[in-house]
């Protein structure tokens, strides 16, 4: 009876072991799998919280600056005329070499004055021995006055009249200009005179265009002309042929006292690019005649 009750269970579970044992086994993978994924979860999970840090981005490098257009040079000037130690000692208008003709600008001043600076050094203290007064100082002031200039050479034998003629807005209405006259000879300097020119009134009017005295006098207008007692003359270059810009003249006065009242002592300085060739060209028949150059009265 025991033997037969075994036998039927045993019967009855035998079935179902052999079935699962004959069930395939699942692939390893699909757990790896799983816990893969699961890791990936969880990770995704943490991350949502997690700020990461990233490296900031490069700005785009900027371009380089192009080069500014070269400015084109002027020609080179051509040698200037030699001057002796001996005008030095011209009177009365002596003249030095200089050599400052890059760094000569155009000025005119008129007028000008010498001028006492007013000494500030402290009194001495209570007690202490007084000091020796300081020697005077003194400064110059004048007025400017914005000016146009023209350089013609004038070719008269051998050799050659440089006229600087410098018109300034301030004497404009009483037609009136100042001129510097080199004649140069052999390369050389020979003489140097310094004039202030103005129109008669009676033959002019204000709308005449600017001309030098050689031009006037060529022209048969009439003029009058006075010179200083007393200059001083600093050339920096000095190039009497004609020429475009490579013909180059520069140089400064000082103190030229005129002794009229449009401009009393004036100090200027030039710098004059081109020389403009002087015609020969006769008088125009029926003009006036020229007036001779002569030193004007002094007006105060």
């Amino acid at each position: 009876m025991t033997l037969a009750v075994l036998l039927l269970i045993a019967g009855l579970y035998l079935p179902e072991a052999r079935a699962q044992a004959a069930a395939p086994t699942p692939p390893a993978a699909a757990t790896s799998t799983a816990t893969v994924s699961a890791s990936t979860a969880a990770a995704t999970g943490a991350g949502a919280s997690t700020t990461t840090a990233q490296a900031p981005a490069q700005p785009p490098e900027a371009p380089e600056p192009e080069a500014p257009p070269e400015k084109p040079q002027p020609p080179p000037r051509r040698p200037s005329a030699k001057i002796g130690r001996e005008a030095a000692r011209w009177k009365p208008v002596p003249v030095r070499k200089t050599g400052e003709a890059d760094m000569i600008n155009d000025s005119f001043v008129h007028h000008v004055r010498r001028v006492r600076i007013k000494d500030d050094t402290p009194a001495p203290a209570e007690g202490e021995p007084p000091a020796e007064p300081p020697k005077p100082s003194y400064e110059y002031k004048g007025s400017h006055s914005r000016f146009k200039a023209e350089a013609r050479s004038y070719k008269a034998g051998p050799s050659r009249l440089l006229v600087i003629a410098l018109y300034p807005e301030a004497v404009k209405a009483s037609r009136m200009h100042v001129e510097l006259r080199y004649k140069v000879e052999a390369g050389a300097l020979k003489r140097v005179e310094i004039a202030a020119v103005w129109l008669r009134a009676q033959t002019s009017d204000a709308k005449e265009p600017q001309r030098d005295s050689m031009t006037l006098r060529r022209e048969g207008v009439e003029f009058e002309e006075v010179s200083p007692a007393g200059a001083q003359v600093f050339v920096a270059h000095l190039d009497a042929q004609p020429g475009g810009a490579a013909a180059f003249n520069a140089g400064r006065v000082k103190a030229a006292d005129f002794g009229i009242r449009e401009l009393k002592t004036v100090n200027l300085s030039y710098a004059v690019a081109g020389v403009k060739e002087g015609s020969p060209a006769p008088p125009r028949k029926g003009a006036a005649k020229a007036a001779p150059a002569r030193p004007r009265a002094k007006r105060r």
